[in-house]
């Protein structure tokens, strides 16, 4: 018998493929950092690609410690990596599965009989870039859906498992966090503005996501064209398959000299430091981190009412919210931001006061920890 079968605390195996620190790997950091560790045990099981031999993810789950195990997979033909990530687990001790991404869940519903053990799987949103994205992601709800348990990171994603379940399944709503207590501060964004040779006065706004069609970037660069005030530059922090379409629109709008297209940094804090006003323009979306990180930092937000977002930002209260996600609305929206700026001070401060209110990683940690509990009876 295992020291986890002698205490009888859950022992999770959690499954996740990811070469950078998106949103669920973030999610992943916050809980691990703030959980009770005398309450719970794990093994993190990522994996390794033929190229790059490593990742930005394991890296740094390395440089931080947890309890990882690498897979090899050899390909997209190699089949085999499903009997390592088994013979991982059988190893581990693990009593319990937990998965994330359309990979994690193809993994999940293929090994759940198999390993015998209790299967949550996470439904953090999809992206709709292309065919073959879409159809990744199909498959993986596909599988999720057989789940024993699905935590939904957003209230309308907890909607659409409901919906597509005919109304069979639900999902636990369990917002993403943010770990307040190990929050580092904010600098190098003079740095930033005097290498892209921005003036001191001039505003900076800054989009912080991955730059594919439901992010909305297309709507934030043509906006820039009608704000009454032209001396804004944008700070454009992600990469993605609409890259080149977003540069050629900054050129053919004329404001190719003042967006600043950055590539994907995996901790902007410069580049948070560095912006006047952070802006989700989102066309889609479930509860974004950025959203909690720029509240946490004491960031004006300006946003589109798409998903949890209007539930979070009050207009002119913790920060702007459009009436839609149009073009028109976005630029109202960022103009009345721009030419408010006497009430910044206080909207910084209430959008702290409510991501520390009902964001806290700790009591999402809790609320897991009693998720692992109820699942093996």
């Amino acid at each position: 018998m295992n020291d986890t079968e002698r205490t009888g605390i859950p022992k999770v195996f959690i499954v996740i493929d990811t070469r950078i620190i998106g949103g669920p790997g973030r999610g992943l950091f916050h809980f691990l950092d703030t959980v009770d560790r005398t309450r719970f045990d794990y093994l993190l099981c990522a994996f390794q690609h033929a190229s790059p031999g490593s990742s930005e993810f394991i890296d740094a789950c390395r440089e931080r410690s947890y309890n990882l195990t690498i897979v090899e997979q050899r390909g997209i033909r190699d089949i085999a990596f499903i009997s390592r990530v088994a013979a991982s687990f059988y190893s581990s001790g693990c009593n319990l599965l937990q998965t994330h991404g359309y990979k994690g869940h193809v993994i999940g519903y293929l090994l759940r009989k198999r390993l015998r053990v209790p299967w949550i799987a996470f439904s953090h949103g999809w992206t709709h870039e292309n065919i073959k994205v879409r159809a990744y992601n199909a498959m993986g709800r596909w599988c999720m859906m057989r789940a024993d348990a699905i935590v939904a990171v957003s209230k309308p994603l907890a909607d659409e498992i409901t919906y597509a379940s005919h109304g069979k399944k639900s999902a636990l709503y369990l917002p993403n966090a943010i770990n307040l207590h190990q929050l580092p501060e904010l600098s190098g964004g003079v740095a930033v503005r005097a290498q892209l040779g921005i003036p001191e006065d001039a505003l900076v706004l800054g989009c912080i996501g991955r730059l594919s069609p439901e992010k909305g970037q297309a709507n934030l660069i043509r906006a820039l064209t009608s704000i009454s005030r032209k001396d804004i530059h944008l700070l454009l922090v992600g990469d993605g398959p609409q890259l080149g379409d977003l540069q050629n629109l900054a050129q053919s709008c004329g404001v190719k000299s003042r967006c600043h297209f950055l590539g994907y940094i995996s901790n902007p804090l410069a580049q948070f430091d560095a912006s006047d006003l952070i802006v989700i323009p989102s066309l889609s979306e479930g509860l974004p981190n950025v959203l909690l990180e720029a509240l946490a930092h004491r960031k004006v937000v300006v946003a589109t009412p798409v998903g949890e977002i209007a539930n979070i930002i009050s207009h002119s209260h913790s920060g702007y919210l459009a009436s839609s996600s149009s073009l028109s609305d976005l630029t109202t929206a960022l103009d009345t931001a721009i030419n408010d700026h006497s009430q910044h001070p206080s909207i910084r401060e209430v959008g702290y006061a409510q991501v520390s209110a009902l964001f806290d990683a700790r009591v999402r940690a809790e609320k897991l920890l009693d998720l692992y509990k109820t699942i093996r009876g």
